[in-house]
């Protein structure tokens, strides 16, 4: 059966993982190339549909058209990754979920926390949980070793990791102060992604001045650079390709989840791919998956809680194997969970 995803392939291979392991074709393309050959439109991040730029009235007029064309033949699946855009909402953001929301005939989603809410929302529609899977394929898992000693890593050092991109100053003031708020002493902080933080400060005549001086480079270079150095931190300000993702994750030995207000995060399987003790916010669907392995959490709002979780998952890394001995990973296997969809599609359609 072919599959219609409207939008390019993202960057996220979340559903690579899925798709390989298929029995059925998903194609992906602009939203105005559908045709009625589709059995199935698969929708997952509403804002991807327009490449992630805000779409203009016209858009969203013509797009509402489209979608409610597609239900004549085709059935219309939308994941719940997000119950709203990561950075800012706008009125046309907010249309486009509700077009996507309202139009759809199934939402599948990650966790109990999702189902519950949206099957009280929109209780017309089939919704169904079907895990996020592992990131088997994406990267590959390296002795911890071997990793640090490409990386320069003291072998007795504990290292933890807050993977993805730092969304905010919020985010990354919470992963800074906790970390500082850690009593261990040999410790290591890796932040792949970090939020660059902008010094506003503006002056008369600075124009004229940093021909010779840019006091605002200095500055930024500073916070965000020079005052956090290596070996204790490892910050960066760009997108990794997978082998050094790889290489960073297998030399770590707790990830952090630095998020404030969130449904769910591809950094939690993530961590359970290269089998790490995870620290998470008691939010969203997250928190269902960290209570499956009695991971610590926190509360994203107290700071204290955060460190605090910090120390219990460090006080963990004496059992990490047990961990993952006594709770099987078999259901966020990529194979399992494309049965699942399989299944799923072929339902729908009759």
């Amino acid at each position: 059966m072919k599959i219609f995803i409207p939008a390019l392939k993202d960057a996220n291979s979340f559903f690579d993982e899925i798709s390989i392991h298929s029995k059925h074709t998903f194609i992906y393309g602009n939203y105005t190339e559908y045709n009625e050959t589709y059995k199935i439109v698969l929708l997952q991040w509403p804002e991807q549909l327009f490449a992630w730029k805000e779409p203009t009235s016209l858009e969203l007029i013509n797009f509402e058209k489209s979608i409610k064309n597609w239900k004549n033949n085709s059935k219309i699946i939308h994941i719940a990754h997000n119950l709203e855009r990561h950075f800012g909402m706008t009125p046309k953001f907010e249309k486009i979920y509700r077009i996507v929301q309202e139009n759809c005939d199934v939402m599948v989603h990650f966790g109990d926390f999702s189902f519950n809410l949206f099957s009280e929302k929109y209780p017309d529609k089939l919704h169904k949980i079907i895990n996020h899977p592992l990131y088997e394929k994406t990267f590959k898992v390296y002795d911890k070793k071997y990793a640090r000693e490409k990386l320069n890593i003291k072998q007795d050092s504990v290292v933890i990791i807050a993977p993805g991109s730092i969304r905010n100053i919020e985010e990354r003031q919470m992963i800074l102060k906790s970390f500082k708020n850690i009593p261990t002493k040999n410790k290591v902080l890796i932040v792949p992604r970090m939020f660059w933080l902008n010094f506003q400060y503006e002056f008369k005549g600075r124009t004229l001045l940093k021909k010779v001086f840019d006091i605002k480079k200095v500055y930024e270079t500073y916070i965000n650079e020079k005052k956090y150095k290596k070996p204790q931190y490892i910050l960066g300000y760009k997108f990794l390709k997978n082998k050094e993702l790889s290489l960073l994750m297998s030399a770590v030995d707790i990830v952090l989840i630095p998020r404030i207000n969130i449904l769910n995060s591809g950094n939690l399987f993530l961590g359970l791919t290269f089998k790490k003790i995870i620290i998470g916010p008691k939010v969203g669907n997250i928190e269902e998956v960290l209570d499956t392995f009695d991971f610590p959490k926190f509360n994203p709002k107290n700071p204290k809680s955060i460190s605090d979780a910090l120390i219990k998952g460090i006080d963990l890394l004496k059992t990490e194997n047990k961990i993952y001995k006594n709770v099987s990973l078999s259901k966020y296997k990529p194979k399992a969970i494309a049965e699942k969809w399989d299944h799923l599609c072929c339902n729908i359609i009759k």
